[in-house]
């Protein structure tokens, strides 16, 4: 995986730290609680258990690596458009850092009129868009330039609202009143069955829990190229929250 595709790998991962808050509306209360699911407020952390896969194609080799991610909200400004921002620090807790919360990294999420934005790595992520009804869609990448190649596999990605008000079991932990949002489930070729013929996976889908945040988050992408390779590249990531305050 070149070096470009590695932010976005990280930028769709801390995408879920996306949390969000405002006043309830006296004449909209369904709308005010779908907001809900992403409480945003300085001091607001969630952490998660995290396992990771990478493959190399050219070495045919795969890497594994767990690890603990936590999100905080650290701060807010203003943006040029009198978009609230807030300011989200990411820790990590590993055994290469001896078991100790170490700083890891810095993005930033706000509210606009194209819905909930993350803002990292001068790439921006439409999260969700509001208000959250069940089957509602909408492009959440169109914020991204993908006549790059290398986020071309990005492109025109309808996301998806699904089980909203529903629980969710993590493998983990239980959560009630949930709202699943299906990004992408999408599968080309059988490079076992067809190996000589170009094959992928793409599948993105994060789970969201009222007052807490991201619960859940599962992003895999992976190309098989005969023409380059014998085997696949890419990555695979899954998050799964263990606390939250």
């Amino acid at each position: 995986m070149n070096r470009k595709c590695l932010p976005v790998v990280l930028m769709v991962v801390l995408f879920s730290a996306a949390f969000f808050s405002c006043k309830k509306s006296k004449t909209s209360p369904n709308v005010d609680k779908t907001l809900q699911y992403f409480p945003l407020q300085v001091g607001k952390y969630v952490t998660y258990n995290v396992d990771t896969t990478l493959w190399i194609d050219t070495s045919c080799l795969e890497f594994h690596h767990t690890y603990q991610l936590r999100y905080q909200v650290a701060d807010t400004f203003t943006d040029e458009q009198q978009n609230i921002n807030y300011k989200v620090f990411s820790f990590v807790n590993s055994a290469k850092t001896g078991g100790q919360w170490v700083p890891n990294d810095v993005f930033y999420v706000a509210n606009t009129p194209n819905g909930l934005v993350v803002n990292k790595d001068r790439l921006s992520v439409i999260k969700l868009n509001f208000p959250i009804l069940e089957g509602g869609t909408f492009q959440g990448n169109k914020l991204i330039d993908t006549r790059d190649t290398d986020y071309a596999y990005l492109r025109n990605w309808n996301y998806t609202y699904q089980n909203v008000g529903n629980s969710f079991t993590s493998g983990l932990e239980s959560f009630d009143n949930t709202v699943t949002v299906m990004e992408r489930d999408e599968t080309k070729g059988d490079m076992v069955a067809q190996p000589d013929s170009f094959a992928s996976r793409t599948y993105f889908k994060e789970v969201y829990a009222y007052n807490i945040g991201l619960v859940y988050s599962q992003q895999t992408h992976w190309t098989y190229d005969p023409n380059f390779a014998t085997c696949k590249k890419g990555f695979s990531v899954i998050m799964q929250a263990v606390d939250h305050n």
